[in-house]
């Protein structure tokens, strides 16, 4: 294969924040839930993807629990933005804040602060509205 050829393969670019700033924070399957969130999201042009359980456990070749729980803790970091929880075998609408900070990420620390921590999955769309999710 020759260099030209090899660029001409479909590639997903990786934020420079999440690479410099984000990714050393994270464990092992944190890391490996955010690049199933921006293989889904970056990688197709999207800004949220709808992801199971399973798909996460087979892209990141990890258990559904282990991906469960990593999915709680990016949550509660403000890291994963939960658009739509599946529930079960469905799948959930995820996207990433990738303005996140370590402490707490602007869009989270907003809701919690007016009191709607959670509220992506009961009104996404006036929280669509507000804060242009």
């Amino acid at each position: 294969m020759s260099y030209q050829e090899a660029y001409q393969e479909p590639y997903t670019k990786y934020p420079n924040r999440y690479n410099d700033i984000i990714k050393p924070l994270l464990t092992g399957t944190q890391r490996d839930v955010c690049d199933v969130v921006i293989r889904m999201t970056y990688g197709w042009h999207k800004t949220s993807a709808e992801i199971s359980n399973s798909m996460f456990a087979m892209k990141a070749n990890k258990s559904v629990r282990a991906v469960i729980t990593a999915k709680k803790q990016l949550e509660d970091m403000g890291l994963l933005i939960v658009l739509c929880n599946g529930g079960g075998l469905k799948k959930g609408k995820y996207m990433l804040d990738l303005y996140y900070d370590s402490d707490r990420s602007v869009k989270a620390s907003m809701l919690r602060q007016e009191g709607l921590a959670g509220a992506f999955e009961r009104k996404p769309t006036v929280l669509r509205e507000k804060y242009g999710v």
